[in-house]
């Protein structure tokens, strides 16, 4: 612990076969991807940073809900709901 070489690690057992029998599948469909992004808005806006130096400006995008105006946390990846913030 106060060399910061990593003495032992554990992980799950898998083996190649297994990766390549792995099936992916998308978690919510299309529609429900479509009908998600109609809801969402793009926040475009100033912000500032602070160096010992000098302020300088940026542009940061942000996501919001179209009607309410809140902004996006994150989105449940199998149901496509928008959770923002409270």
């Amino acid at each position: 612990m106060t060399t910061g070489f990593i003495e032992f690690l554990m992980g799950p057992r898998i083996t190649i076969a297994d990766l390549k029998a792995y099936e992916r599948r998308s978690l919510i469909t299309k529609e429900q991807f479509q009908s998600t992004l109609k809801n969402i808005d793009i926040i475009l806006k100033w912000a500032h940073e602070y160096d010992e130096v000098k302020t300088s400006e940026k542009l940061i995008y942000s996501l919001a809900e179209k009607k309410p105006q809140k902004k996006i946390a994150c989105i449940n990846a199998e149901t496509g709901e928008i959770i923002c913030y409270s």
